[in-house]
């Protein structure tokens, strides 16, 4: 099959399901099962389909990808477990080499976490909440960890925002530089 044929039928299924989560995310603070799950079975089909067991393979990696680079966030509670499976979605729709720092899942995850940054301090200074936030955060993590106090953190609810909104922003912003300079990284 053609190779633009194949890349399209993969962005537009990623596009798709990059929307809906986006607005399940905005609108329900939540991104739900029945959509992350059968995205990613559909992924590892559409890509075993386009290309056999590399298509099979690099699909599986690109799950991997997902999974890994969200696990331990997700494991001390700063991701809730919808960012980690729209994580793994993505990377079974995009697939992934095992050189993971030069695919796409890697490099659209980076650029979200680069938004969520960049997002998150204009925020604290839209709604003039100055170091609050981090203060919380640093006492949590001394009592946490250091004093061994078994609590949880509580985001200030000014302060949430859906992580998922980074995570599309950075999907897109990664399918630009692939459709302008044919890889997710326009340096490589």
């Amino acid at each position: 099959m053609n190779e633009w044929v194949e890349l399209y039928v993969r962005n537009f299924i990623l596009l798709l399901f990059i929307a809906i989560a986006c607005y399940t995310d905005c609108r329900y603070s939540k991104v739900p099962n029945w959509l992350t799950f059968p995205s990613m079975l559909i992924g590892i089909l559409v890509n075993s389909a386009l290309e056999g067991a590399k298509g099979l393979t690099n699909s599986l990696i690109g799950l991997a990808v997902g999974f890994g680079i969200f696990f331990v966030p997700f494991a001390i509670g700063w991701f809730k477990g919808g960012d980690v499976k729209f994580c793994m979605a993505v990377g079974a729709i995009k697939g992934s080499s095992a050189m993971f720092w030069e695919s796409y899942p890697f490099w659209a995850f980076l650029y979200g976490a680069v938004i969520g940054g960049v997002v998150a301090v204009v925020a604290l200074i839209w709604r003039r909440l100055g170091l609050k936030p981090f203060k919380r955060l640093l006492i949590y993590l001394h009592l946490r960890y250091i004093m061994g106090a078994q609590v949880e953190y509580e985001p200030e609810s000014e302060t949430r925002f859906p992580y998922v909104v980074n995570l599309t922003m950075g999907c897109v912003l990664a399918l630009i530089f692939e459709f302008y300079f044919g890889s997710p990284n326009p340096l490589l």
